[in-house]
């Protein structure tokens, strides 16, 4: 006799295929995922640098015509400890030279000090 029942369902290949395809689309997710927080981080590492930065060169720019010189100072903000290099060399042009400095300010993360993240540079002019 003969059984003309019709079976429905899913093969052992079927369901094995599907799993592959979930597996793969969820460790893409997953590596999506863990490269855009690392993105966060480091966006939010390279603007508070860029703040501290600004920060410094307006403190300069109040304190009127800079020294020539390089000094180093560290500043707490936003929870962090930052080393702020402060450059003031002359500007090589005749003319002006006495009445413009050149400013390179570089901002490093007390905690990886071997990189700097933030690196500014602008010209003041004597008032």
């Amino acid at each position: 006799m003969r059984n003309n029942k019709k079976l429905f369902g899913f093969t052992l290949v079927e369901v094995l295929v599907a799993l592959v395809v979930f597996s793969v689309g969820a460790l893409s997710l997953t590596y999506a995922v863990s490269n855009a927080t690392e993105n966060q981080v480091t966006i939010e590492q390279q603007t508070l640098a860029a703040w501290q930065a600004r920060n410094q060169l307006v403190s300069l720019r109040l304190s009127g015509f800079p020294n020539i010189g390089v000094t180093s100072d560290t500043h707490n903000f936003a929870h962090r400890e930052w080393q702020i290099t402060t450059r003031v060399t002359p500007v090589n042009i005749p003319v002006l030279g006495a009445l413009l400095r050149q400013v390179q300010i570089d901002v490093i993360d007390k905690n990886n000090p071997e990189t700097t993240i933030q690196s500014l540079r602008a010209v003041l002019g004597q008032n």
